[in-house]
């Protein structure tokens, strides 16, 4: 799960990092605090099977990650990619905390 605000240039190698992966049953979410559809254009250029949700700019990190639990998933887990100074992430109860 990737949370998109503002991608620079280096968003593009990002998604590449993960369109290489062999993992069984790899699946990528990109919540882009963007327009949407810009953002499934771009992504769907590295990786054609991933999701892509809008979510608000003004919820903040946590509770845009929180909602990756309302989505129709099966997943075992969720790995939460994260490249943002000062955040400390907590996995529990089915829900993120998102502390500086």
């Amino acid at each position: 799960v990737v949370v998109a605000h503002n991608p620079d240039e280096w968003f593009g190698d990002v998604l590449n990092s993960f369109a290489i992966q062999d993992y069984p049953d790899f699946n990528v979410v990109v919540l882009t605090t963007g327009e949407e559809s810009q953002m499934r254009n771009f992504v769907h250029e590295y990786m054609p099977q991933a999701q892509i949700r809008a979510v608000e700019p003004d919820h903040g990190y946590g509770r845009n990650l929180n909602s990756v639990f309302a989505l129709d998933t099966n997943s075992a887990f969720f790995l939460f990619s994260a490249s943002i100074p000062g955040i400390f992430l907590s996995i529990s109860n089915n829900s993120i905390d998102g502390k500086e």
